[in-house]
């Protein structure tokens, strides 16, 4: 109450409210708007992750169960523990009371406000005036990290709390003697709490090193106080850790037994900025937008992740504060410690790109985090800082005349007006450098490929608005208004529009039609999966969708890639966040997003999870050799009523039209063999992943032994059950090695069949086939010999129908529970939970295992009872086939429970509710004590009088 009372005296000052509508209003029109008129601002992370990992967060609460398990992610995976659905942020609880759209939309704009007022809050806290403060928050929470990072609303959300955090350390080393310490402690406490229930670890380890840093800083010149604040700061802290007990407790467990449990420094150091990238703090846009116009971004990475532009103005602010005038000021030695923290900022940010790495990789828990670019977020918050500063030093001050001679004449500026000059004339350097040089300066800043001039000479002249931009920011240094109450608005005006362009051109716009919203391609998926039937367990079937590459990322977020399948209680063997079961993850290689080990797809590792319905594109199956005249250079989609190539044309088929398969079409996966040896009588059926009209084909054939063997070519109806065969060819060593065939199949088939027949002779010889080349009735040519050629074949998938730009398949799987042996009885699912709770009917004839096709993770019980209500009896939950759960049930009729209660989830609940006490305990004490004072103080004045 007292922290609430001083705030809202604080919105009476002049410039306060004004500051205060301004940071709610802009991101309720920047959010709320675009969902008004359904385009909520879903994009990246936020998309296919955050937004559907709350919205089970709050259907979980709202059926009125704490959200531990997730069914629907990796065959089953923690929730809580698993950190990216910040389960036990506050605001991620109003899924449960709000429609889920409102609900997101509520906590974006919180992320802002929570931003913008925190670093005013510091600012003011710092001397600065409310001009200032407002600049530098506006420039925090509308720029650089917070702005390009928003598509992780759970990053932005810690890196908020943070500038809190140090709010409260800047008050307990400025509070005066006999002053309230209680409610800046338990601001600490609770701001540090947040930041870790938000579920993002960078900016927790990250901003650890600010708070470090800050606190030692203020310890050292904290004389005769210095282990007063050193303990109250320790306390803030352990309060905090206690807050985020919930999350931290049961979230370590899991990422001891996951994939990051194996941590080396080329993890650690995945994800920093190259050294030269650092210019993008300068001019976000030397290497491109985040659109395709004028020129797509051509660095690594991407660029929401190595930018820290927070506008020309501030860039210029840290520059100019350096000048002689500034360093004079009794103030300057406060802004040292901001010069220190952006400097080690980026020194993190660069990781690998500096031998410090090696170094850095030896701090305890900072190790064990990634994309040390996020690191850009100390950087951003030491600009802001100085930049207020130097806005109350020189726009808002009396600055020095320009000296002048004796004969009256100008001779030169101060430092204080040269030094801030120095960016702007930089970024005009940069422009003239990137429209002279051409190619030459992509490759100086470390661009992997070519950038030819032609695509960087329309960049150039997009270029031309932040120099434009950086020249009236000159002129606002050189002349500037020179009335002082048009200053702080001209500079608002420039910071604004600045601010503007560099979001409009480097943000990534919400697409219409995503799985998160109205989609016909996802709503079609559910379908997909309903039409595969349930198994002998009563559920349905898995879904899994393998598009490593991206090939179709609109597509991929319109049909509903794992995490979005959420959203349709659709469950998935794959999933995409942080952290997975490493076990889980070998077995099945799902952690890389939408992958699978292909090999998991045909031997049985993926059966055992349910995997009943797979997605794919044609690329996977097919290379595209030679594209059709008019035709772009893609796979032709859907099947094409074109008449077969003529047989007299199938000669056409040379060897120099199908060149060898680039190895880039293998990023993900191994090729598949070069040779697939026949077995006689046993035909090999491979898909096309689409339905072309096939009119010739070509084979490698290779050939071993005296003897002659007849093999025959065909094509898979659309459906990919029968197959149209043509005449059989004799082949043997002496016959050569191709093997030509005209084909007058169906015009839309699906697949290619081979078979070698009875041998001609004695004895069999050993026949081997290559890769078929295809050439189509206007389609182009294709070479078939994709990642998944030999895995997805008509032997245990069926070609299920198309959605868009994919293809179906289903096969027979499980149903999500069996007993073994088979013999010993049967199971089925009778209630399933979006929770995770699962109760299941076994018959058992004899004594036997139940096995539960849900991915195993320590903490799972399971009950056993009788149908008449024996029972319970408490059964020990197994890991089966490396992968599921399994129960020792006896013979008879049971009714088995599993439910799911993580490790050391009632130590992290119970410690996070007494740290939340505590903090309160600290706020009421401080108000009781400012009372006391109070009334002390009136009863000394009543005395002296």
């Amino acid at each position: 109450m007292t922290l609430v009372r001083g705030a809202l005296s604080r919105l009476r000052e002049p410039g306060a409210a004004r500051l205060a509508v301004v940071f709610v209003v802009v991101p309720v029109v920047a959010f709320g708007l675009p969902a008004a008129f359904n385009r909520t601002w879903l994009v990246g992370d936020n998309l296919i992750q955050n937004y559907p990992l709350r919205a089970l967060v709050g259907t979980d609460l709202s059926h009125g169960h704490l959200p531990l398990w997730d069914p629907y992610l990796w065959s089953g995976s923690p929730l809580l523990a698993g950190f990216n659905a910040g389960a036990a942020y506050p605001l991620s609880w109003l899924f449960a009371v709000m429609p889920h759209t409102l609900a997101w939309v509520t906590n974006q704009i919180a992320v802002e406000v929570v931003a913008a007022s925190g670093m005013a809050a510091l600012l003011r806290a710092l001397g600065r005036s409310w001009g200032a403060a407002g600049l530098g928050a506006a420039a925090f929470s509308y720029g650089g990290f917070v702005a390009m990072q928003g598509e992780h609303i759970d990053v932005v959300q810690a890196a908020g709390w943070l500038v809190w955090a140090l709010v409260a350390v800047e008050r307990l080393a400025r509070r005066s003697e006999g002053g309230r310490s209680g409610p800046w402690v338990a601001l600490l406490g609770v701001s540090l709490g947040l930041m870790i229930l938000s579920g993002s670890a960078e900016p927790v380890l990250d901003g650890g090193v600010v708070l470090v840093v800050y606190t030692l800083w203020h310890v050292a010149r904290a004389r005769g106080r210095r282990w007063a604040l050193a303990g109250q700061t320790v306390a803030g802290v352990v309060i905090g850790l206690c807050i985020g007990a919930a999350q931290l407790f049961p979230g370590s467990a899991l990422q001891g037994q996951s994939q990051r449990a194996v941590h080396d420094i080329w993890y650690f150091g995945s994800g920093s900025i190259n050294k030269s990238f650092t210019l993008l703090g300068l001019d976000p846009f030397l290497l491109g937008t985040g659109h395709s116009w004028p020129l797509s971004f051509v660095g690594t990475y991407n660029l929401p992740e190595i930018t820290s532009y927070i506008g020309i103005l501030p860039v210029m602010g840290v520059v100019g504060l350096l000048a002689r005038r500034h360093r004079r000021d009794p103030e300057a030695h406060q802004w040292w410690i901001w010069y220190g923290i952006g400097a080690l900022g980026l020194v993190l940010a660069w990781g690998t790109f500096t031998p410090l790495v090696h170094l850095e990789f030896l701090v305890p828990l900072y190790n064990r985090q990634r994309l040390l670019a996020r690191n850009l977020l100390e950087v951003d918050l030491a600009m802001a800082v100085l930049f207020a500063a130097w806005v109350d030093h020189m726009l808002l001050a009396p600055r020095d005349a320009p000296r002048r001679s004796s004969a009256g004449r100008r001779r030169r500026w101060p430092s204080d007006v040269v030094l801030p000059l120095l960016p702007p004339v930089v970024l005009f350097g940069l422009q003239v450098v990137i429209l002279a040089g051409g190619p030459w300066f992509p490759h100086f800043l470390h661009v992997p490929g070519p950038v030819s001039y032609s695509r960087l000479w329309p960049l150039g002249v997009f270029l031309t608005i932040p120099t434009a931009l950086g020249a009236t920011a000159a002129w606002m240094v050189l002349r500037g208004p020179r009335r002082d109450r048009l200053k702080v608005p001209l500079a608002a005006a420039l910071l604004g529009v600045d601010l503007l362009v560099f979001n409009l051109s480097a943000q990534v716009f919400p697409q219409a039609h995503t799985a998160a919203d109205q989609s016909a391609s996802a709503d079609a998926l559910a379908q997909a999966v309903a039409a595969a039937g349930t198994g002998p367990g009563g559920l349905p079937h898995r879904v899994a969708l393998f598009d490593p590459d991206r090939l179709h990322p609109n597509e991929t977020e319109a049909l509903g890639q794992p995490d979005l399948t959420i959203l349709r209680n659709l469950s998935s063997v794959q999933g995409y966040g942080a952290i997975v079961d490493a076990g889980y993850d070998t077995a099945t290689g799902t952690h890389l997003q939408g992958n699978v080990t292909p090999a998991a797809l045909d031997d049985g590792r993926l059966a055992a999870v349910d995997l009943g319905v797979l997605v794919t594109v044609p690329e996977y199956f097919l290379h595209l050799e030679v594209a059709a005249p008019g035709v772009p250079s893609s796979i032709v989609e859907g099947a094409t009523a074109l008449p077969p190539v003529p047989p007299d044309r199938a000669g056409l088929l040379s060897p120099t039209t199908a060149p060898p398969t680039a190895p880039g079409d293998y990023t993900t996966a191994p090729a598949p063999a070069a040779l697939v040896a026949l077995v006689p009588g046993r035909a090999r059926t491979w898909y096309f992943g689409t339905t072309l009209a096939v009119g010739a084909a070509r084979l490698p054939v290779t050939v071993s032994g005296a003897s002659a063997a007849m093999v025959r070519v065909g094509l898979l109806s659309a459906d990919g059950a029968n197959v149209h065969w043509e005449t059989p060819h004799p082949v043997s060593a002496t016959t050569g090695s191709t093997l030509l065939q005209a084909m007058r199949g169906a015009p839309d088939a699906a697949g290619l069949a081979v078979e070698e027949l009875a041998p001609i002779g004695s004895t069999a010889p050993a026949v081997s086939v290559g890769a078929a080349v295809l050439a189509t009735a206007g389609q182009g040519t294709y070479r078939l010999d994709g990642t998944l050629r030999d895995y997805v074949t008509p032997l245990r998938w069926h070609l299920a129908g198309r959605i868009g730009v994919f293809s179906v398949f289903s096969a027979p799987a499980s149903g999500r529970a069996f007993v073994t042996p088979r013999s010993a009885g049967t199971a089925v699912v009778r209630r399933a939970t979006s929770w995770g709770t699962e109760q299941i009917e076994v018959h058992a004839t004899s004594a036997g295992t139940l096995v539960r096709d849900e991915a195993f993770a320590t903490g799972w019980q399971a009950s056993v009872t009788r149908p008449d209500g024996a029972g319970p009896a408490r059964a020990a939950v197994v890991r089966r086939y490396g992968l599921v759960q399994a129960v020792a049930v006896p013979a008879g009729d049971h009714l088995v429970t599993f439910r799911y209660r993580p490790h050391r989830i009632d130590e992290g609940l119970l410690a996070s509710v007494a740290g939340v006490v505590v903090a309160a305990g600290l706020v009421i004490g401080g108000r009781r004590g400012s009372g006391r004072r109070r009334r002390a103080a009136a009863a000394r004045v009543g005395a002296a009088r």
